[in-house]
C-alpha cells in the first residue's frame, strides 16, 4: 500500500478533522465507553425489555451474551437504525446516567 493512499484513509479520520461530524456509530461508542463494566451490563438488561424501551423492540438475550461495547453498538445500528440515539438516551435517563444522555444528545 502506497503512502498516498495510506494517508488518504487517515486523512478522513473524524479525529483529525475535528469540525466533522462523528457518525452516530461513534458517538455511541464513546458514550458506552464512559459506562463501568456494571453499567454496561445494566444497559444490555434495559435493552432487553421491550417495556422499558418505550415500545421499541426489545433485543433477544443471545445478541447481547458477552457482547463487549463495539458488539453492542453493532446491535443498536442493526436493530434501531437511526434511531438508536434515542433509544439510548431514554435507557441512559433510567440509569440516572443523564450527564452521558445530554452528551449523546447534545452531539449533532
Amino acid at each position: 500500500m502506497s503512502w498516498p493512499h495510506i494517508h488518504q484513509i487517515f486523512s478522513q479520520n473524524l479525529f483529525l478533522h475535528p469540525g466533522r461530524k462523528m457518525t452516530l456509530e461513534l458517538q455511541l461508542d464513546e458514550v458506552l465507553k464512559s459506562l463501568q463494566n456494571e453499567e454496561l451490563e445494566r444497559f444490555k438488561w434495559y435493552l432487553q425489555r421491550k417495556e422499558l424501551l418505550n415500545g421499541a423492540n426489545a433485543v433477544s438475550t443471545s445478541e447481547l451474551e458477552g457482547a463487549d461495547r463495539k458488539k453492542v453498538v453493532n446491535v443498536l445500528m442493526q436493530t434501531y437504525g437511526g434511531t438508536a440515539k434515542n433509544i439510548s438516551i431514554t435507557i441512559l435517563t433510567k440509569m440516572n446516567r443523564n450527564d452521558l444522555a445530554h452528551q449523546l444528545n447534545d452531539q449533532v
